[in-house]
């Protein structure tokens, strides 16, 4: 071999192949002073990993079972061909790496009160491993603010009477507005006026009827399950659930700002197969990394993000198959990423905020003026605000689960953007389910009124693609607010309990601001108790929000699909009188017009339709039994049918919907209770021959298609002869939808 070419043959070698790739070992029962390269021989601490420069393919295993409460930072950087990789070895449960410290030395104080030495900031508590509650007032729900303040610094709460007046240097949070939870520090205390006032401003304004809590006086340790921290004295008080001694505990306090792994800087490392747990600060915090895996960690109780990663220059990384529980603001955040391609897959983020004392928390996933980034196939739940947040650029939310979202917050919405100047968004094919909404503690406590929806564009939102999403059990089910050109098309909102579409413009922007929306071939069904399928809010006077066609709406419960708001004046319309009203929907259909649901009588909406979803990456076949439906143009569907991933299908029970009258295609025998002794089929009937055929030549084609125009928005009595092909009635959009599913057959 000529010397040229072995030298091309070793620069090969040594850069494509990890040659001198080592994996180390780290157990709880090594030793720092071993060479840590097997193990028989580990290293102990992860002090020891933190100071060594690791080569590209080296592997830094840590033990099955063990534990530490340090900090690991990623030393050294691998390259484009082998990553460094920390991961685990050997049986059992993975690796924890824990951010927090032991609290000894208990001795009683009071009672069931213990006390122990603790100088450093205390901020989260751990009874075996178990999250506890600071000490607060009340011990539930809030206090109510009953008279403006005029500033920003001050409440009065005439029916606050605490029983202890010491609340100077007190934590107070305030919900100043439905999705914000204010914390100041308490200056003054007036009990004989009862103002409670703080030294800096607030950023809304406090009014009537929005409440708040207290914490950290040691008088408010009144029950089982609370701690107080000293911060003056150095002493932790602590009150177990059972009332037990903590010396025959295992009791830890978060370190002050721990996080469980960090890096800065780094590139090409996978860390996998660890467990991270009640740190004071992130589980996982990347800056200005590149090319980086995260895989099958699980990490709970971070005291603010799950995962956190930031820097303009960070691209490539893969967020994949994690489990993050309890962060207490956001559970995967990644900001201000503009670099190439990352991915957010699979993971199961849970809890976000939702645990302890109310407070702002941020969202599930929260995507933060980021660029090219997939968000796909992750399952998000259990939300204290938001499920998924983005904003930025050619950002993908795709093939989501995203279900419980706004449980202590309100105004939000499960998957929610807002200010969103960037181009290219995609929200596609997520499964939105249970925006529930927080009333407690804001002026709509006495309305029970929730502000909970499923996808929301927020605030100069604007070229976001919203298609192919099922959202059901929402406030709104699509809400576009004071945004423009936008497109929504193929979503099914189902269940909605106010609109299943708002688009609104408000004084808050300049008239003309919402435009150039367009809305197409959605679906709309609402619950009983929400109003119009289609709301257009105009507050300014301008409703030319964009285009609206092929829409399906639904009537059957208020007896209008559409309203439309015009400054002051409301207006319900029945679908021909809004297409005439504003020349839009021109192929839209209602569902009420051939589906009808007589109220009363102890009616269950849910009697009326059934949803189906597949929340799975393969189709997914529906076994109907032996019942039949109706779909949504009036045809009967019966046997089974396949649903493709992240897809759904409404289905009306239009043989049986238990409202007290006999209707749709209701028989005695189909419906007994509805149609008390009779065999007589009610209205709606079947189509006669092939469907959308109107001349009789057993094809469905163009000239099908004129029949149907000519005789389009006509009151007709020949059927399908005269593109009536749902028999009807009326030639209207559901007549055309029925042309054009069985269009070429």
């Amino acid at each position: 071999m000529g010397s040229k070419t072995l030298l091309i043959f070793l620069l090969f070698f040594f850069t494509a192949t990890p040659a001198f790739a080592t994996n180390y070992y780290v157990s709880n029962t090594g030793n720092d002073a071993a060479s840590g390269t097997s193990e028989s021989a580990p290293w102990k601490t992860i002090a020891k990993v933190n100071t060594i420069l690791f080569l590209p393919g080296d592997q830094i295993l840590f033990k099955k079972g063990d534990a530490w409460k340090e900090q690991l930072t990623i030393p050294s950087s691998g390259n484009s061909s082998n990553s460094i990789i920390f991961g685990a070895y050997g049986n059992g449960s993975n690796p924890v790496i824990d951010g927090t410290t032991p609290v000894t030395g208990w001795s009683v104080y009071s009672g069931s009160i213990y006390v122990a030495d603790v100088t450093s900031q205390v901020t989260n508590v751990f009874v075996d491993n178990n999250y506890y509650t600071p000490a607060h007032y009340p011990n539930s729900g809030y206090s109510i603010i009953t008279s403006n303040s005029g500033d920003k610094v001050s409440l009065v709460s005439t029916g606050f009477n605490p029983p202890n007046s010491d609340l100077a240097g007190a934590g107070i949070s305030i919900r100043s507005v439905p999705w914000r939870i204010e914390k100041k520090t308490v200056s003054t205390y007036d009990p004989v006026t009862h103002k409670i006032s703080w030294t800096e401003n607030t950023e809304f304004a406090i009014n009537t009827n929005y409440g708040f809590y207290l914490t950290n006086k040691l008088w408010m340790l009144d029950q089982a399950g609370e701690w107080y921290w000293d911060s003056v004295a150095g002493k932790l008080y602590l009150w177990l659930s059972d009332s037990s001694n903590p010396n025959n505990h295992s009791i830890t306090v978060s370190r002050p700002s721990s996080i469980g792994i960090k890096a800065s800087n780094k590139n090409y490392f996978t860390i996998q197969d660890i467990n991270i747990q009640n740190t004071d600060s992130d589980g996982v915090q990347l800056n200005t990394c590149t090319n980086v895996t995260l895989q099958r960690l699980s990490l709970s109780y971070a005291g603010r993000n799950g995962i956190y990663a930031n820097g303009s220059s960070s691209n490539n990384l893969l967020i994949n198959d994690n489990v993050i529980d309890k962060a207490l603001i956001t559970g995967i955040q990644l900001s201000g990423l503009s670099g190439s391609k990352s991915t957010i897959s699979n993971n199961v983020v849970s809890n976000t905020g939702n645990y302890g004392l109310p407070i702002t928390s941020s969202a599930g996933i929260n995507i933060s003026a980021s660029k090219n980034l997939l968000v796909f196939r992750n399952t998000v739940s259990n939300n204290n605000y938001i499920g998924i947040r983005f904003s930025g650029t050619n950002n993908v939310i795709q093939n989501n689960i995203v279900r419980n979202s706004c449980l202590i917050l309100d105004d939000c919405s499960s998957i929610y953007t807002w200010g969103n100047l960037g181009t290219g968004n995609q929200v596609l094919g997520n499964l939105v389910t249970d925006s529930i909404g927080n009333y407690t503690g804001t002026v709509n406590a006495a309305s029970k009124a929730t502000q909970a929806h499923g996808i929301y564009l927020d605030n100069d939102s604007n070229n976001v693609t919203v298609s192919g999403n099922t959202v059901s059990n929402t406030d709104m089910g699509i809400y576009i607010h004071d945004s423009y050109s936008n497109t929504v098309t193929g979503n099914i909102v189902y269940q909605a309990r106010k609109n299943g579409l708002l688009v609104q413009e408000d004084p808050a922007v300049a008239l003309g601001t919402v435009k150039n929306n367009t809305i197409t071939e959605n679906i709309f069904l609402n619950n009983s108790t929400a109003k119009a399928s289609a709301l257009f809010q105009g507050i300014l006077g301008n409703v030319a929000f964009g285009t609206y066609n092929f829409n399906t709406y639904f009537s059957s419960y208020v007896g209008y699909p559409v309203s439309q708001r015009v400054v002051n004046t409301m207006t319900n319309y029945s679908l021909a009188d809004w297409r005439t009203a504003s020349g839009q929907d021109a192929q839209s259909s209602d569902i009420g017009s051939f589906f009808k649901v007589s109220l009363g009588n102890n009616h269950k909406t849910s009697d009326d339709s059934v949803l189906y979803t597949n929340g799975t990456a393969a189709d997914s076949t529906v076994d109907l039994g032996i019942q039949q439906y109706c779909d949504i143009t009036n045809n009967i569907v019966s046997g089974s049918f396949v649903l493709a991933p992240f897809s759904s299908k409404i289905l009306l029970n239009c043989f049986n919907n238990n409202d007290g009258v006999c209707n749709n295609r209701e028989t005695h025998t189909s419906a007994p209770l509805d149609c008390p002794g009779t065999d007589t089929p009610t209205p709606s009937p079947t189509p006669a021959g092939k469907p959308g055929d109107a001349n009789g030549d057993n094809k469905v084609d163009g000239v099908d298609y004129v029949v149907w125009l000519n005789h389009y928005n006509q009151t007709v009595t020949g059927g399908a002869s005269v593109g009536d092909f749902n028999t009807s009635g009326i030639v209207d959009g559901v007549d055309y939808v029925v042309w054009l599913n069985n269009y070429g057959k």
